[in-house]
């Protein structure tokens, strides 16, 4: 028994070696020169307004127009909406630049709003 103690007892010998550094040195190395000219995140990919995270992504830029009737009478609603806001957008944005030039017109509108509200009427609807 006295000889199994003795070679339990006695520690292992460990060897160092640097070959496992030198790898991976090299490896990461090698890994970084190509990463350099790839951008580091990916541009994310354009997805439809209002589409489901689960939803397929149709690859046609291009819709063909329906036969259904009534989607064609739906399409023609919504191009007019869009026309007619696009056209009020622009006035808006010509009366804008008109504003600047009526700036006494203001003053004297804001002047007569305060009479209006200054002033109270007496109810005659009610008799008293």
């Amino acid at each position: 028994m006295t000889t199994e103690s003795g070679k339990k007892k006695r520690t292992p010998q460990i060897l160092k070696t640097n070959t496992a550094l030198k790898l991976a040195e090299k490896w990461v190395a090698n890994m970084t020169t190509p990463a350099e000219d790839d951008p580091v995140e990916p541009e994310q990919e354009i997805r439809p307004h209002r589409l489901g995270l689960g939803a397929k992504v149709s690859r046609q830029m291009k819709r063909r127009p329906s036969d259904d009737p009534l989607d064609q009478k739906l399409q023609a609603k919504f191009d007019a909406g869009r026309r007619k806001h696009a056209r009020a957008e622009a006035e808006s944005a010509g009366a804008s630049k008109k504003a600047g030039d009526d700036s006494e017109d203001d003053d004297d509108e804001s002047e007569s709003k305060s009479q209006a509200f200054g002033k109270k009427n007496k109810n005659t609807s009610t008799p008293r």
